[in-house]
């Protein structure tokens, strides 16, 4: 209106004047859900001097029961807008987020906080938050997930191992396929459903068992047993208990085993005379103390 009497008053039109207006919707921001725990990983790798390691990504932390691991933001309402003839234009909330309760995780009343509600490992995927202590790769241990170190807990290859990677455990390991030319060292006990194939390095240590369906050109070290269900060929092994080799084929050849309650094997040795080792007892070190 005062612009048209500018106009009438001075005879003259006037220019960019906005005649009418509108307001453009606001659509709601969605919900999110926000970890509060670090787990200590790098997502590339780690800088080492003046350059970066891939395959090191750190230890994976654990957390104690009652600590707050997530929160989860609510979605936000949508801002209506209007046209340029005063009617209303409206606008889409946010969408809610969904997060499930896995194991060892437990919600406020408002399921907005969640608490870990015994020590573990936290895992969030596919929208569900749990708390275990095993840590479960979806695969194979490549340049995908970097070396598993994890600083409790036990440690679960869905896939194999693949040569110059490295897996450590407080606990137990278990490797559904293969370990090619890595290092494994497990507390506990390291169970291999496939083989052990090493021709360029590497080292599978267990301060128990361990056991696989075959072993070759490896290096093998267990405080117990190691147990070998087909074929043991140029390794080289030291138990603190037994060499087992009789579930399967049990054919140990080209190979150096010490072993100090003894070995119980299908067969030892190759009829084309490649040289088979077996030492048995104690050696002196692990007989008594040093005085």
């Amino acid at each position: 209106a005062r612009t048209m009497a500018e106009v009438n008053e001075s005879g003259h039109p006037k220019k960019d004047v906005v005649v009418c207006k509108g307001y453009t919707p606001k659509d709601g921001k969605d919900g999110w859900f926000e970890m509060l725990h670090d787990d200590g990983r790098a997502d590339v790798g780690k800088e080492v001097g003046h350059s970066i390691d891939f395959r090191d990504r750190g230890t994976v932390l654990s957390v104690k029961s009652g600590t707050t691991i997530g929160k989860l933001h609510p979605p936000e309402p949508g801002v209506p807008g209007r046209d340029v003839f005063g009617l209303v234009i409206p606008a889409h909330d946010g969408k809610a987020v969904v997060v499930n309760l896995g194991e060892n995780v437990e919600a406020d009343e408002r399921g907005q906080t969640f608490t870990a509600t015994d020590n573990g490992m936290v895992f969030y995927a596919q929208g569900t938050l749990a708390v275990t202590d095993v840590y479960q790769t979806k695969g194979d241990v490549d340049m995908s997930t970097g070396n598993i170190d994890v600083e409790k807990g036990a440690v679960h290859v869905r896939g194999a191992i693949l040569s110059g990677f490295s897996v450590t455990s407080p606990r137990n390991v278990l490797v559904d396929e293969v370990i090619e030319n890595a290092n494994v060292e497990a507390a506990g006990n390291i169970e291999v459903r496939g083989g052990i194939l090493m021709d360029k390095g590497g080292l599978i240590k267990a301060g128990t068992n361990i056991s696989a369906m075959f072993a070759q050109n490896a290096t093998i070290e267990a405080a117990n047993n190691v147990d070998i269900a087909h074929e043991v060929s140029n390794c080289i092994v030291y138990t603190g208990n037994k060499m087992l080799a009789y579930r399967g084929r049990g054919k140990v050849f080209g190979s150096t085993i010490r072993c100090t309650e003894g070995m119980i094997a299908n067969e030892v040795g190759s009829d084309l005379g490649v040289e088979t080792v077996i030492f048995l007892g104690q050696e002196r070190a692990f007989q008594e103390e040093d005085v």
